[in-house]
């Protein structure tokens, strides 16, 4: 398999950052979600992507 080396923008990684963390809070409304929280479980879905394997496009990895 070859290596790809993709190159994206601080500001696209400020916006996406922004975006998972916006999924986050509308996924649990009516909840004071916190950092700690957030941390957890964004590691919960970094393990579970590892887990999954690394090498595989997202859009194969991804469920629905």
């Amino acid at each position: 398999m070859e290596d790809i080396k993709v190159t994206v923008t601080q500001e696209k990684r400020e916006e996406t950052i922004d975006k998972i963390l916006e999924l986050v809070e509308k996924e649990f409304i009516g909840i004071d979600i916190t950092a700690v929280f957030t941390k957890r479980l964004l590691e919960d879905a970094i393990k579970i992507l590892e887990y999954r394997c690394m090498e595989t496009s997202l859009r194969f990895i991804r469920k629905g």
